[in-house]
């Protein structure tokens, strides 16, 4: 199913030759063509200004930061969970992301300038979070590109030291793709569309499958919807994968009260 997705998206963005990544980051956030469009010719235009401070002799992480944040001026936006500050078109417009939304901004640029100069970046999840890697730089973009150690996201987000194999690492494409479904899950199951969330989560599960939260996730939306053997499936699923993540100890106690009460 995600296969199918992924060929999807980039079959609707063949015309426009758009790298892989990009071009699922441009479809998943644009509602049509003129958004992809427009966020195209922005992409194009702060990819060619990292390009001329690359040429100059700028490190990668500096020349993204430099153009970025003090350049271009993008802020951070920790407060709100709307889709749109991460979603990359609206960010563009906007200027305004998202750890995530950030993110895919650097994954995008980076697959226009990277090749031409020996680099690339990638996506890396901690709990809750969302940075890149450049080389073994950790780019934190929430604190306009600082570099900061593991140790740093080890101690303020919480990582478990063992026995949780999505963190800390760098992440493929599609389970980069993945962390959006799981986002747009989320989004989905706070309207209360359990059926559309529970799909979302399916195809964030298909493509990372050691990405506990949205098997937890998937669990609790199956719970809310009353299917309690189907969501204590999920809960295990997620417990296999990371019997650290928070609150699952409890979601699968209440369930299985239930159930003994059925």
């Amino acid at each position: 199913m995600r296969l199918a997705l992924v060929l999807f998206l980039l079959a609707g963005c063949k015309k426009e030759t758009q790298p892989p990544l990009t071009a699922a980051l441009l479809v998943i956030g644009a509602p049509s063509s003129s958004a992809r469009s427009a966020a195209i010719e922005a992409l194009d235009g702060i990819a060619a200004k990292v390009e001329t401070r690359l040429r100059a002799g700028a490190a990668p992480a500096d020349a993204l930061n430099a153009v970025v944040f003090d350049e271009l001026d993008f802020k951070r936006e920790v407060d709100s969970k709307e889709l749109r500050f991460m979603r990359l078109p609206m960010v563009l417009a906007d200027r305004r992301g998202s750890c995530l939304g950030l993110a895919a901004l650097y994954l995008a640029l980076v697959e226009r300038v990277g090749p031409g100069h020996g680099f690339t970046v990638d996506g890396v999840m901690v709990p809750g979070h969302f940075f890149v890697r450049i080389g073994d730089r950790n780019v934190e973009l929430l604190r306009r590109g600082e570099q900061m150690p593991d140790s740093w996201y080890r101690e303020r987000y919480e990582v478990p030291a063992q026995g949780a194999p999505a963190y800390l690492r760098p992440l493929a494409p599609a389970e980069v793709m993945a962390v959006f479904d799981y986002n747009i899950g989320n989004d989905l199951r706070l309207q209360g569309r359990f059926v559309e969330a529970a799909i979302a989560y399916r195809r964030a599960i298909a493509s990372f499958p050691q990405m506990a939260e949205a098997l937890a996730s998937l669990g609790l939306v199956r719970h809310l919807s009353g299917a309690l053997k189907e969501a204590e499936q999920a809960y295990l699923a997620a417990q296999a994968v990371n019997p650290h993540l928070p609150g699952l100890d409890r979601n699968l106690a209440v369930i299985r009260e239930e159930m003994r009460r059925h």
